[in-house]
């Protein structure tokens, strides 16, 4: 694959008929670096033609005329594909290191000016996608009726990187669904929710609608533990008896 330009964005190059692709056809530029491979076997991967719905395959079904890199690329580009429908925010450079790590080392060993990195590995690029996930257990906070200007903790909850790469963790609010407000401190139809990052009773964070760091660095099937406080407004315009239920969010995304 090329850009326009003169520039060389990277090779794709087609190796032989050999399942093991232990060298290349001379299809494939010799004078360029091949940044990854793909074999190209004419029989069993050459293209259907005309082929019958309910009848059987013949030879006469089969094309072998096409092959070489017009072959090898689309079949790079279609592991791409899958790549991007697993994690359509994959960088080109992302993209390109997956390739890279996951690719089956042939030839010299390590990187080489014939083979690139290796024959590309759609199954191990699939399993190499970053998968972005956090948990926390339990997913519910009920808080009963309480008056103004009083205060309730919660028990503990749990946050878990449930994801395969390391994580960072980001917390935010919401306001009341009957029209309180969350704020810094509580105050006229404003509450307030704090977090305890260690679940020691030391709430270092005072929750907003917008995002502030809970933890960075999280690793891979890695556990916090998080208690919270709950402090009621100090006056009151809204009415007795109206639900302002409010929304906590966890998002996890990657240093």
């Amino acid at each position: 694959m090329r850009t326009t330009g003169s520039e060389i964005s990277g090779i794709v190059c087609c190796s032989d008929e050999d399942p093991e692709c232990s060298s290349r056809i001379h299809r494939s530029d010799e004078g360029l670096k091949c940044l990854i491979v793909n074999y190209f076997n004419r029989w069993r991967t050459s293209l259907l033609l005309n082929l019958p719905l309910n009848c059987g395959i013949s030879d006469a079904d089969y094309t072998h005329d096409f092959g070489g890199t017009s072959a090898s690329t689309p079949k790079v580009a279609a592991v791409v594909a899958l790549l991007l429908s697993e994690n359509p925010n994959l960088t080109p450079a992302q993209v390109k290191s997956i390739l890279r790590s996951t690719a089956d080392d042939i030839g010299d060993a390590g990187f080489d000016d014939k083979t690139g990195y290796g024959r590309v590995n759609a199954y191990d690029t699939l399993a190499a996608v970053p998968n972005i996930s956090v948990t926390v257990s339990p997913d519910i906070w009920l808080l009963d009726e309480m008056p103004l200007s009083d205060s309730e903790e919660s028990g503990t909850y749990t946050v878990e990187n449930d994801g395969n790469v390391t994580e960072n963790f980001k917390i935010k609010a919401g306001d009341g669904a009957g029209g309180w407000q969350i704020g810094n401190d509580p105050g006229l139809d404003q509450f307030k929710v704090e977090v305890d990052k260690d679940d020691n009773g030391s709430y270092e964070i005072a929750l907003t609608t917008t995002d502030q760091t809970l933890y960075t660095s999280i690793g891979v099937n890695e556990t916090k533990n998080i208690g919270f406080r709950y402090s009621s407004p100090t006056q009151d315009t809204k009415g007795g008896g109206v639900d302002q239920g409010f929304v906590i969010t966890i998002t996890a995304s990657t240093p």
